[in-house]
C-alpha cells in the first residue's frame, strides 16, 4: 500500500510527462486500492488501518522526497528530463550510499587480493615440500617439474625453481 500510494503521487506530480498513460495507471492504482480495502473490510483478520496508514505514509514520502520531473531544453535544441525535488537532503547524507559502496568494493578487493596471496603461498609451500622430498631422495629437479628421467632439461637449484614458478 505504501508503494502504491507513493507511485500514485509520483504519477500525479509528473502527469504532464506521462500523459494519458499516467492517468490510466492512476485509475488502476485507485481501483486496486479500493478493491483491497473492500476485501479488508469484509475480513476480520486484515488490518485496514495499517494499509491506509501505509498508503498515506508512502504518499507523504513521495510528495516530500520524490522526484519532480521537468523537461528542459538544451542550447543545442535537445530536450532532457531533470529532477527538481521539493526537499533535498544535505549532500553529506546523499553521499552515504556512494561512500558505502566504495568502501564495500575496496574491502572486497582487499579480501580477493589477500585470498589470492594465501593461495599462492600455499602452492609455493606445497612445491617446496615436494621438491625437498625429491632432493632428499637424490633426484634432480627438472625445469618443467615432470619426471626426472629425461636428461636434456636444464637442472636448477631448489631456490631457482621455486623463484621461477612463483613468477
Amino acid at each position: 500500500f505504501g508503494c502504491m500510494g507513493a507511485y500514485f503521487v509520483f504519477l500525479n506530480r509528473n502527469g504532464e510527462l506521462f500523459g494519458q498513460g499516467g492517468k490510466m495507471q492512476m485509475r488502476s492504482i485507485t481501483q486496486t486500492l479500493m478493491v483491497n480495502l473492500v476485501f479488508g473490510f469484509r475480513s476480520p483478520n486484515i488490518d485496514n488501518w495499517g494499509h491506509i496508514g501505509g498508503a498515506l505514509g508512502g504518499a507523504f514520502m513521495a510528495s516530500t522526497f520524490g522526484p519532480k520531473l521537468y523537461v528542459m531544453g538544451t542550447p543545442d535544441g535537445r530536450r532532457m528530463v531533470v529532477d527538481n525535488p521539493t526537499f533535498r537532503l544535505p549532500r553529506y547524507i546523499e553521499q552515504i550510499p556512494e561512500q558505502t559502496f566504495d568502501k564495500i568494493g575496496q574491502t572486497l578487493y582487499r579480501v580477493e587480493k589477500f585470498g589470492s596471496t594465501i593461495t599462492r603461498n600455499r602452492r609455493i609451500e606445497k612445491r617446496r615440500k615436494r621438491l625437498k622430498s625429491l632432493q632428499e631422495k637424490g633426484q634432480t629437479i627438472d625445469e618443467d617439474d615432470s619426471d626426472n628421467n629425461t636428461t636434456n632439461r636444464k637442472e636448477m637449484s631448489l631456490d631457482e625453481y621455486i623463484q621461477k614458478k612463483a613468477e
